[in-house]
């Protein structure tokens, strides 16, 4: 007996095992050498939850009561043998430009940069672990999310902040950041310079790697 197949005798044993303390009586004997006719008690509802039992004998609805007792227990698992292999979950792909980076310049419309101070672009921070999880700052709020790059694309979630009120233009600089990467679908980097680009390949934010 294998895996394969739950023979009768295996699901005959599993109904007697219900009724082990029930009275068998012998109706009639067969002929010599045969095995004799034996009467049932009838079988207790084993009806459960959440298990639904097809009309038919009793071999069959042990046979669906099992299989579906063994799909919950045991996923991957088919009563007639065939054993699913478990789907295989790709890794996500490392960020190749994980690290600290400093903020150069932020873009508007027509890749024309916006004008901030020098003493606010070195404040501002953005941060990407090799998960994707990054984390941006210009001073006041912290901007926080999720991205996923794939040859050279890349392509951010939500985008959070912290509702910390705050003054112009550090308001204004904060907003346009959050558009920026929330509208990346291009990324370029080298040693150390990132780039995130539109999907029609226009600049919206770069960023140099920091250093100490």
């Amino acid at each position: 007996m294998t895996l394969k197949t739950l023979t009768a005798a295996t699901i005959a044993a599993t109904l007697l095992g219900t009724v082990a303390h029930a009275d068998i009586t012998i109706i009639q004997s067969g002929p010599s050498g045969a095995m004799p006719d034996i009467q049932m008690p009838a079988m207790p509802n084993t009806r459960m939850p959440g298990h639904i039992q097809p009309l038919g004998d009793g071999f069959g609805i042990a046979s669906a009561f099992i299989r579906d007792m063994m799909a919950d227990r045991m996923p991957g698992f088919d009563i007639d043998g065939a054993i699913e292999a478990a789907p295989i979950i790709e890794p996500p792909v490392p960020v190749s430009f994980a690290g600290d980076w400093d903020l150069l310049e932020i873009y508007g419309a027509g890749s024309v940069p916006l004008v901030f101070s020098d003493e606010l672009l070195a404040r501002a921070e953005f941060s990407v672990d090799v998960e994707g999880n990054f984390n941006a700052s210009v001073g006041c709020n912290s901007i926080f999310g999720h991205l996923e790059e794939d040859a050279g694309t890349v392509e951010t979630g939500e985008i959070m902040a912290t509702l910390m009120a705050c003054s112009e233009p550090v308001q204004g600089m904060e907003r346009a950041l959050t558009r920026s990467l929330s509208e990346a679908a291009l990324f370029a980097h080298g040693r150390d310079r990132l780039v995130f680009l539109s999907v029609d390949g226009e600049p919206l934010v770069r960023f140099s790697a920091e250093t100490e």
